[in-house]
């Protein structure tokens, strides 16, 4: 069991960038139903810096996964040769424009529609990112994680958790209650749950071929099994997450309730993110 925490800093890692990308998702869902004014924007992108933080943190948890921390500047030599490479390259990128929003957007007065476009090309680079995460972990030396279900589970995550982030945002910039209502809050809810339906789908999938995989030196079957009930948490609190987020967006998009709910949601993902390199140990060897 132990052996599971080998790869800690990863699952920081893949757990806090999926969250803090997806974000992005849901402020641009909000975005286009335009309904803040010149200030609220300002407002808003100030506190984009809080999904912002999430993928900072993610990605400087993943140094201490290398030996070497000077070593993770090699990736730029490889970029288009590695699926690892495109991850990480496509973070940066990511990481740079959403700067730029947070200070050009928040501290300087820039047109709504403005935010709306950046926000939306954010979006579209967030599930970019997340399907590169997946993807970087799809090696032919582990079948279960050489699947679609691996990319699957990291864009769920990315819907899933960044949308307690994004009220978060809203809330911190008080548009939320007004926000989130009629159609917006029903376009919210639904991606919500598709997350939640992607994710559960990956990690159920990838558990599953875990299970049936063969090794010659270790038994995979007990090294699943030996993950199941980071799997059985991780899903009961991904089911108490969805519910609590639908109820939020539908009912209270309050501060405390959007915190709760990102803890809640970040130790589900963070206990997947586990089970998923703690399966890795006895398979593919």
């Amino acid at each position: 069991m132990t052996e599971v925490f080998a790869d800690f800093p990863l699952a920081v890692f893949t757990t806090l960038a999926t969250i803090g990308v997806g974000a992005y998702v849901t402020l641009a869902i909000t975005y286009a139903y335009g309904k803040l004014s010149p200030e609220e924007y300002q407002k808003t992108a100030k506190f984009s810096v809080i999904p912002l933080a999430f993928m900072v943190v993610g990605v400087l948890a993943s140094f201490f996964h290398l030996t070497n921390p000077i070593n993770a500047t090699n990736v730029f030599s490889t970029v288009g040769s590695t699926p690892m490479a495109n991850e990480i390259i496509m973070l940066v990128v990511f990481g740079i424009l959403a700067v730029i929003y947070w200070l050009a957007g928040g501290f300087a007065k820039m047109p709504g529609g403005t935010h709306k476009v950046i926000v939306a090309v954010l979006a579209v680079l967030g599930v970019v990112c997340c399907t590169f995460m997946g993807m970087a972990y799809m090696i032919a030396g582990v079948p279960c994680w050489n699947t679609l279900f691996t990319p699957i589970s990291t864009i769920g995550f990315g819907l899933f958790g960044g949308t307690a982030v994004a009220m978060l945002v809203l809330a911190m910039s008080d548009v939320a209650d007004r926000e989130l209502d009629g159609s917006c809050a029903n376009t919210v809810a639904g991606v919500n749950v598709l997350g939640f339906l992607m994710a559960v789908a990956g990690v159920i999938g990838i558990y599953v071929l875990a299970s049936g995989s063969a090794s010659a030196l270790v038994d995979g079957g007990a090294a699943a099994g030996a993950m199941l009930p980071f799997v059985v948490i991780s899903i009961i609190l991904m089911v108490i997450g969805v519910g609590g987020t639908f109820m939020a967006v539908k009912v209270a998009p309050w501060k405390s309730v959007s915190i709760i709910l990102i803890v809640v949601v970040v130790l589900a993902v963070f206990l997947a993110r586990l089970a998923f390199y703690g399966m890795q140990i006895g398979i593919g060897l």
